[in-house]
């Protein structure tokens, strides 16, 4: 059996050195201890935090409520989410309840909707409309983060030409007699709300018409309806051949000079596109625009065609008279062009003559 030598002196100071170094080893432990507890309280104490709202949140999305409507506001509800985003249930002073968000800097209200949806069924029922299953409300999705929130629009249906005139006038009506209340309740007095006028699948934002004068709003609307009619291919009994003459207007020709196409050349890293130039319908001034930069090159006696490296074109001679662009112009004046000028002023500039084929949405120009 080996032996082996013990030195009992090293031995015992072994000892008295690790019975030294003991209390460091138990404060160790201690700390351990300490920093775990101190850190599930601090976890517990976030989580408490971005659960709850605070005082803070509470006083901005007032502010920022009341500097755009009028009135008294009361937070009924609030829920916070993990991120901090904040989503409230408020009412105003006659009742009305609704939701507001809060993220970050972003607040969002959807006081302006059930104001809307108020006034659109209280116009129903004092016009004597709430039955009339053309005009319908319906609720849009609009998700904002988290929170869900509904845009409240009236939709009026349109299934023949002979309807236009009376369902625009009234949506018209309606329309500005909703908007105007609503008005009544912002800080600067305006207000807008979703209007849709329905052709079968297509929908017309009314608010892109809703300032047309009614004569020129019931041409748009009609020409919008022909233009929907033609393109799908819809059959409509009740519309006189004139009619669809009158108002069919495609949004766009392809523009043809000289029986040329007017084509406009872009190449990136991605490689070459070739594109046909078209002219745009403006319903507001029942006419057609071109612009006029992208089809010099193929005008005929055109010359001095003035442009930077980027393409912007300052001006140009035609038949030894100088243009220039101003692009705050909205009509020819004397020897200044706005950038997009109607066929009826092209047609005099440049003494061309114009023919238009709907069927192909073609545009011949022949100077």
């Amino acid at each position: 059996m080996p032996h082996y030598y013990i030195n009992e002196e090293l031995q015992k100071e072994r000892i008295e050195r690790r019975k030294k170094r003991m209390p460091f080893y138990a404060l160790s432990k201690v700390r351990n201890k300490v920093l775990l507890f101190l850190g599930i309280i601090l976890i517990i104490f976030l989580l408490h935090y971005a659960s709850t709202h605070t005082k803070e949140d509470d006083i901005n999305i007032m502010n920022a409520l009341e500097s755009e409507f009028k009135g008294n506001f009361t937070i009924l509800s609030s829920e916070k989410e993990k991120k901090g985003n904040i989503t409230y249930l408020i009412s105003d002073n006659n009742g009305i309840e609704f939701k507001a968000y809060k993220s970050g800097t972003t607040r969002v209200f959807d006081y302006q909707d059930k104001l809307a949806q108020k006034y659109i069924l209280e116009y129903l029922e004092e016009n004597h409309l709430s039955q009339n299953e053309k005009l319908f409300i319906e609720e849009q999705p609009h998700p904002i983060s988290g929170s869900e929130f509904h845009h409240i629009c009236i939709v009026m249906a349109i299934d023949h030409f002979d309807e236009i005139e009376s369902i625009t006038r009234t949506m018209n009506d309606l329309y500005h007699t909703v908007c105007q209340k609503i008005a009544s309740h912002t800080k600067d007095s305006s207000a807008s709300m979703y209007a849709l006028l329905r052709f079968g699948d297509v929908d017309v934002q009314f608010l892109n018409i809703a300032h047309l004068p009614i004569e020129q709003l019931l041409t748009s609307v009609k020409t919008l309806y022909v233009n929907n009619m033609k393109a799908n291919k819809i059959i409509d009994t009740t519309i006189a051949d004139e009619d669809v003459q009158k108002y069919w207007h495609p949004e766009e020709l392809i523009i043809y000079i000289n029986n040329e196409p007017v084509i406009k050349t872009n190449s990136s890293m991605f490689g070459t596109t070739r594109t046909h130039q078209t002219v745009h319908y403006r319903m507001d001034k029942e006419d057609y625009y071109i612009n006029l930069p992208k089809v010099l090159l193929q005008i005929p006696n055109v010359t001095n065609i003035d442009k930077s490296t980027t393409g912007l074109v300052f001006g140009f001679t035609y038949e030894n008279n100088n243009y220039t662009f101003d692009g705050k112009l909205e009509k020819i004046k004397g020897s200044k062009l706005p950038y997009d000028i109607s066929l009826t002023e092209f047609k005099e500039l440049f003494h061309a003559n114009i023919k238009t084929e709907f069927e192909t949405e073609s545009l011949f120009i022949e100077i």
